[in-house]
């Protein structure tokens, strides 16, 4: 993926509103994203910046998450 797709990509992900998109976005990244997408995403996930149940989800698609 190129630099400037990525940077959009992540700036589409950034500004999101609707959880459809920011479901689809966050599939995208964790199937495809380099780590430093990655890493974004998950400063997007710890800030509030996605919607609650997409948090979870990052989070258990990471490993992140505790049972």
């Amino acid at each position: 993926m190129s630099s400037r797709l990525s940077n959009e990509l992540m700036n589409l992900l950034a500004s999101a509103e609707s959880p459809l998109v920011q479901l689809a976005l966050v599939d995208l990244v964790l199937r495809n994203g380099s780590n430093s997408q990655l890493e974004y995403l998950l400063q997007l996930a710890d800030t509030g910046r996605l919607h609650p149940d997409l948090v979870k989800h990052v989070n258990k698609s990471l490993g992140r998450e505790s049972v």
